[in-house]
């Protein structure tokens, strides 16, 4: 097929290569795919279990659907495989666009204001499963 793993006329190699693959399946037993098939599984579970929360974000962890804890931001464990940590909120600040308002006063002057809003997320839980109303403060008075 042009790969170069053809035997070719006078070059052993290829039988070779292939007995190199029996001896070496021929010295793996049962208990070595076991035991490596253990570490995979242990690698995973470290994988799953860990998880390292960036700065300005607070992970909600659901277990079976309903909400379990939020996690801060740093090193956090879980249970692997029940705890998902479903949902990444940002606690930062955050402006929503800047609207402008005409209003005609009493004197019949149209006045223009602009306004702008700022809000933060104080409760990830709240702001997940029972909305953002519940889970927002205002960030400046």
């Amino acid at each position: 097929m042009g790969l170069g793993l053809e035997p070719k006329e006078g070059d052993g190699r290829a039988m070779d290569d292939v007995g190199a693959v029996d001896a070496i399946m021929d010295n793996v037993g049962a208990g070595d795919v076991i035991v490596v098939l253990l570490i995979v599984f242990v690698l995973l579970l470290i994988w799953r279990a860990v998880k390292i929360v960036p700065q300005s974000e607070v992970y909600v962890v659901e277990r079976f659907g309903k909400h379990r804890r939020t996690l801060p931001a740093g090193l956090n464990l879980i249970v692997p495989f029940l705890d998902v940590g479903s949902h990444r909120i940002s606690v930062l600040e955050r402006q929503l666009p800047e609207f402008t308002i005409s209003v005609i006063t009493r004197d019949n002057v149209e006045v223009n204001l602009q306004a702008t809003v700022f809000y933060r997320i104080a409760d990830a839980a709240h702001s997940v499963h029972k909305g953002i109303p519940c889970a927002v403060r205002p960030a400046a008075a």
